[in-house]
């Protein structure tokens, strides 16, 4: 276990379970015999059990316990009250990788073993109490949390026990990471967008996937002059499916105000049930561990976050470049930095950094390419959005050769046939032709170095572009 790890003088505060183990233990024998037999000051283990509240048992009284035993580590870990020290030291037990499961030929999340040593923050924020499960059926399991005296029991939650583990659960804790709750101990479970399809794609998918219907709310800031208070309720009521009563309408400062926002507001989305939102920040992190160091199901979770923090910069309507905003405050430019660095995107984090920005900018044709390719031609998951970018970097000056390899399937490639093909001059040709043998969609002939043939990457090219129906 990973709190067997920490410095052996950290002290711990246990439960009434310690001293009914310890008596256990000792069973028959007099307190002389135990101390010999386990190794420990019989003392110090009196202290901890006759209510000397201020004695508390080190890492190291534990793990010899462990070891004079033979007691598995889990059996100690749960009489644990975790202090701040211990907060995080039991959370990695299962990963998201050793949840994984594969049901009926499609994989899963066991959420049992995933969230099997959570802990959450209680009341006093130095101590954290664990998660407990009741499986109710072979789908569905209910999920709580309590403390020993139970003056601390938020709401449980019940939900499937297998969620899948596919492009769509990438998709959605993508856009929950950009725009969602950042907090494991926030009191509820918020996510923020202006696009109605946003909102209801992530309320859809609990909804169905994971089966959390009831208890849904959100607040509506509308920021537009002309915005009604009841045709809001409305609307929102109809998209989403959520009672009217559950709805809140406000209008913003009246000084940002403007003609021109969303005529359907900002709306929060809400479920105000503390073991969920630990839950979901808790598959986010590993979600997020995951992306940094896996190559499957990038390109859905890079979907998720340019549809959430993601921005195209256009100018008369016209595609300029894309960006993606990120928190000053927070780890996110790292992340965001791994995640694209292993789709070969690179960019100067430390450059980003240092003069305080808060977007990270890409206008090369061939970050471009690489982030068509990735993301299957869907980086947005709004559509307009999406056709803006696609159309936009196909149109790219640079980019429009890649193009044309549809049109070379079927002729033997040299400078001279290219140049006839495309109507330019030879040197433009040679240029064309050398880009495209640097992506590795051409190659040329050994035997002859002025001929050149299209490769593997090139034929999947064309397919992909087939694909995008341009």
């Amino acid at each position: 276990m990973k709190w067997m790890n920490i410095p052996e003088t950290n002290r711990v505060k246990v439960t009434k379970d310690f001293k009914k183990f310890i008596l256990n233990l000792k069973s028959d024998t007099s307190w002389g015999e135990f101390e010999k037999k386990s190794g420990m000051s019989k003392y110090k283990l009196q202290e901890y059990i006759y209510g000397k509240q201020r004695c508390k048992p080190t890492v190291k009284t534990f793990k010899e316990i462990v070891q004079h035993f033979l007691i598995s580590p889990e059996i100690i870990q749960n009489m644990i009250v975790w202090n701040k020290d211990l907060e995080n030291l039991s959370r990695d037990e299962f990963g998201l990788i050793d949840s994984v499961v594969e049901l009926k030929g499609r994989k899963h999340i066991d959420m049992t073993k995933l969230c099997k040593y959570m802990k959450i923050a209680g009341q006093k924020k130095s101590f954290f109490f664990p998660m407990k499960l009741k499986t109710l059926n072979t789908d569905f399991v209910e999920f709580r949390y309590s403390s020993r005296n139970s003056q601390f029991n938020p709401n449980p939650i019940r939900m499937k026990k297998y969620v899948p583990f596919d492009g769509e659960l990438f998709q959605v804790f993508g856009l929950i990471h950009a725009e969602g709750s950042k907090y494991e101990k926030n009191l509820a479970f918020v996510f923020t967008n202006s696009s109605p399809n946003t909102i209801k794609f992530i309320l859809d998918y609990f909804r169905e996937v994971w089966c959390i219907n009831e208890g849904w709310k959100c607040d509506v800031t509308a920021w537009n002059y002309d915005s009604k208070e009841n045709k809001l309720r409305v609307f929102w009521a109809e998209k989403l499916g959520i009672p009217e009563n559950n709805i809140k309408i406000r209008k913003g400062k009246s000084h940002r105000l403007s003609k021109t926002a969303s005529k359907f507001g900002v709306c929060q989305l809400k479920l105000f049930n503390k073991t969920f939102n630990s839950i979901v920040m808790k598959l986010l992190e590993e979600i997020k561990k995951f992306a940094e160091n896996n190559d499957n199901y990038t390109g859905d979770y890079l979907t998720g976050l340019f549809s959430g923090d993601g921005a195209i910069a256009t100018h008369n309507g016209n595609f300029r470049y894309i960006g993606l905003a990120f928190n000053q405050k927070s780890e996110e430019l790292d992340h965001y930095h791994k995640v694209l660095d292993r789709c070969g995107i690179v960019f100067d984090k430390d450059t980003i950094r240092k003069n305080g920005r808060r977007c990270i900018i890409f206008k090369n044709w061939r970050t471009y390419y690489k982030i068509l390719l990735i993301t299957n031609g869907k980086l947005f998951l709004d559509k307009t959005k999406n056709d803006l970018f696609v159309n936009g970097v196909l149109e790219n000056q640079y980019f429009k050769p890649l193009l044309r390899l549809n049109k070379l399937k079927s002729n033997k490639i040299t400078a001279k046939s290219y140049s006839k093909v495309f109507n330019v001059t030879t040197r433009s040709s040679l240029d064309c032709l050398a880009r495209l043998v640097k992506l590795n969609l051409l190659s040329i002939k050994q035997e002859k170095p002025r001929v050149f043939t299209i490769t593997d990457d090139g034929y999947n090219l064309i397919k992909f572009v087939e694909k995008i129906g341009r």
